[in-house]
């Protein structure tokens, strides 16, 4: 665990004193916890995400390789 230090609004400062007494855990603990879950959910809806795209291509007949030596051999990139 590292240690850090930060500043707060006078609003965020009041709710995590008023968390903190409500819980009976310390500031720091309700920090963590209020961070942990931000990144757990953030985390989640990015697995969910990937989820949906994922396969979204199996009904297509495509060849990468194909694609790279058509693009490779175009005259676009010989125009740049």
């Amino acid at each position: 665990m590292k240690r850090t230090q930060i500043y707060l609004e006078d609003e965020t400062y009041g709710y995590l004193i008023s968390e903190s007494q409500k819980s009976g855990k310390t500031m720091s603990e309700v920090i963590r916890e209020i961070i942990k879950s931000d990144i757990d959910r953030k985390r989640e809806n990015l697995l969910e995400l990937s989820g949906k795209v994922f396969g979204i291509w199996n009904d297509k007949d495509f060849d990468t390789n194909e694609y790279l030596l058509d693009l490779r051999s175009s005259s676009r990139l010989h125009e740049l």
